[in-house]
């Protein structure tokens, strides 16, 4: 795991029990941050917070849901309260649901839209908030997606939260420069997670393949022939949030073995 030098710094993560925010939560603490860890479930927050005071720094599990205002708040006062400051914000809490228009519902739209695009924009609020008050050269990335760049069949709903994203992304990192905030959204493209897992077994359900086999030809049609760890767009993000990457803001950065048409 690389250092990026993140002594001193305190990263509060969403989604951070498993997948990508894991892997982002451990690669900021393995580059010396101490990590405010944000999810729904609390054994898998208490886990990850396990490993990562074994890498010699503090760890502050926090349940919550993103789409909750209050949690939001109380959230960001804990980690004040624990550690008097924050400087890194990963927005890395999302979930995927396959959608086809003619069977869209108002309700389906907003659950999508209210986790991977309304929690990500109030969470910068507060965060950036936090960090203006208090003079903090800080950093906020979001996970945004692939498929937010290039359609995919079945999966409209999911790609315009991300594509939302990456415009909102842009639009903000102009609003906080002046106060040497920096802005970041990373588009990855097939990661293996568990949120993926359960991707291949509804898209094989939906196709008549087994889901092993299904993924199989996902990783084939990427140019590297293997899908991204976690732990590789993890430390892209922790990159991103060290001084070595401070004049990089208002960009998506796209991270995807080469493969750029899907």
């Amino acid at each position: 795991m690389n250092d990026y030098k993140l002594n001193g710094k305190v990263a509060v993560v969403t989604g951070a029990g498993q997948g990508i925010g894991k892997a982002a939560a451990i690669a900021a603490a393995s580059s010396g941050a101490d990590i405010v860890l944000c999810g729904r479930t609390m054994s898998k927050l208490e886990k990850a917070a396990e490993e990562i005071r074994a890498l010699g720094v503090k760890a502050l599990p926090i349940q919550m849901d993103v789409t909750n205002y209050d949690d939001i708040e109380k959230t960001v006062q804990e980690a004040e309260k624990e550690f008097g400051h924050i400087d890194i914000l990963f927005n890395c809490a999302g979930v995927w649901k396959p959608s086809n228009l003619v069977d869209l519902t108002p309700e389906f739209w907003d659950s999508i839209m209210d986790i991977n695009l309304k929690g990500a924009v109030f969470m910068s609020r507060a965060v950036a908030r936090h960090m203006i008050e208090n003079e903090i050269h800080g950093t906020i990335e979001l996970i945004s997606s692939q498929a937010g760049k290039i359609g995919e069949y079945g999966n409209s709903t999911y790609g315009a939260s991300k594509s939302a994203m990456d415009a909102w992304c842009q639009a903000v990192a102009l609003e906080l420069g002046e106060y040497d905030i920096n802005v970041v959204a990373v588009a990855p493209g097939f990661t293996y997670t568990e949120m993926l897992k359960d991707v291949y077994a509804k898209r094989g359900a939906q196709e008549g393949k087994d889901p092993s086999v299904y993924a199989q030809e996902v990783a084939d049609g990427v140019p590297l022939k293997r899908m991204a760890k976690p732990e590789e767009v993890g430390s892209l993000m922790a990159y991103l949030a060290s001084e070595d990457a401070s004049y990089i803001t208002g960009v998506v950065i796209t991270i995807a073995g080469g493969n750029i048409t899907i």
